[in-house]
């Protein structure tokens, strides 16, 4: 195609997307090959990927550009016969070539969690929580060599400007991800800081600590402005407001070392530890983290309605194993017995009337018939998101006292003990609280 263009000078017939896709010859030039065979190649590597012991360690697009690389060398330059064993040799080389480049990696990440300077850290499993003053001579020893290597070229060390960016947060979350390589330790180690402050919304609840974000600008505070005519007569308002959580002051990490909050943390931890080293593999783990997401993106959300619909989508997450006539029945009764306690003075059916509630307002947003402007919106969002936040620490204590984070149970399983989670509950709550039966006499 492209010597008939260059020939009758009709580049026009070209299919100008087909350009864009090739194998790049060692002599420099390019082998176009069109879109669809490189989105087929893409597909395979995917494939081959996802079936191999680096899954979850190696970046796709590693893969895909090594097996580019071998297709040339092997079936082009050295005209090897392209047969389903030499193809299968190929990407093996591809896979080899792409474990080459897994490493552990420390990753520092800035956060605005609590505005108090108190303790110097904390920890939630791997990922560790150092203040800013405590974080200074850390960053100081690891930048270093870089500002000497900028001062015996006489230049200004860009680790000066990371630092003030750096120094306009309240807290660095520290991470270190296990054999993997840039790209998938990069995002492995932005998930681990992100589920560990999606657990302490939950931890200490979304009134508490709504502020709280992990990077972004850096801005220590947050200013407004807005002005208004009314009947001719212009106001206008200001406010500075801090970009961290204001609700904690000293001595606050006291609370984490309560024996249920320990229990607690060191169960968020081990969850957490999946995300940091593939090779541990806790589903259930996962699946809090995957539900704590939900919740999380909903105590920093701004609108209401939005979230209410991503708080009561972490129940889903949670609680559902497969696709059902009676989701709404299955999430409310099974998100109710994981929020049941024992020892508390709430009933099942208390629990699941709440659920119900949320899951009917939830499925009101969704489906158009309550507007995210109505009142009722703004009104109950705090209560929604309360009822979610029980049923998560809750499950979450209920998954790791009963060994379950460690056990690679299957959606089947995982239904069949959430369905006698429900049964017992009921038993235990019809136990504690009998009817009161009237008595009426003969």
């Amino acid at each position: 195609m492209l010597q008939e263009a260059v020939r009758t000078k009709q580049f026009e017939s070209l299919p100008k997307d087909d350009m864009f896709y090739g194998l790049r010859h060692p002599k420099g030039h390019e082998l176009v090959y069109g879109r669809e065979a490189d989105r087929r190649l893409f597909d395979v590597a995917s494939d081959v990927l996802r079936r191999s012991d680096v899954a979850h360690s190696v970046n796709v697009e590693r893969v895909f550009k090594a097996i580019k690389a071998i297709i040339v060398e092997r079936f082009i330059m050295t005209n090897i016969e392209p047969t389903l064993a030499t193809v299968e040799k190929a990407f093996a080389a591809a896979l080899k070539e792409a474990r080459k480049a897994r490493a552990d990696s420390r990753h520092l990440i800035p956060c605005q969690l609590m505005l108090v300077a108190d303790p110097e850290n904390f920890a939630v499993g791997p990922v560790k929580f150092h203040n800013c003053v405590a974080f200074k001579p850390i960053a100081d020893a690891l930048l270093s060599d870089h500002r000497k290597a900028a001062a015996a070229d006489g230049l200004t060390s860009v680790a000066d400007d990371v630092l003030g960016y750096y120094a306009k947060f309240t807290w660095v979350a520290d991470v270190t991800v296990i054999g993997c390589d840039k790209e998938t330790g990069g995002e492995r180690a932005l998930q681990a800081v992100n589920a560990a402050l999606d657990f302490l919304h939950i931890f200490f609840g979304h009134f508490h600590s709504h502020e709280m974000r992990m990077g972004g600008p850096g801005l220590d505070s947050e200013i407004r402005g807005m002005i208004e005519v009314r009947e001719g007569e212009t106001s206008i308002s200001y406010s500075r407001a801090s970009t961290s959580a204001v609700g904690f002051k000293e001595g606050w990490a006291g609370i984490l070392n309560e024996p249920d909050s320990r229990e607690l943390v060191a169960s968020a931890g081990r969850a957490i530890e999946a995300i940091t080293n593939p090779e541990t593999e806790r589903p259930l783990g996962l699946r809090f983290i995957n539900s704590a997401a939900w919740h999380g993106q909903a105590v920093r959300e701004s609108s209401p309605a939005a979230a209410i619909i991503k708080s009561v989508s972490a129940l889903e997450s949670m609680v559902l194993t497969e696709k059902s006539s009676e989701t709404a029945r299955v999430v409310c009764e099974r998100s109710a017995a994981m929020s049941y306690d024992p020892n508390g003075d709430a009933r099942f059916d208390t629990l699941l009337e709440a659920m119900k509630d949320a899951y009917d307002l939830r499925s009101r947003l969704l489906h158009g018939t309550l507007s995210p402007y109505d009142p009722e919106v703004k009104m109950r969002r705090n209560e929604v998101l309360r009822v979610v936040e029980r049923c998560l620490t809750n499950g979450l204590a209920m998954f790791d006292h009963e060994g379950l984070l460690d056990r690679p149970l299957t959606p089947k399983q995982l239904a069949g003990g959430l369905e006698d989670l429900i049964a017992s509950t009921r038993q235990i709550d019809s136990s504690r609280h009998p009817c009161d039966l009237e008595l009426m006499s003969p």
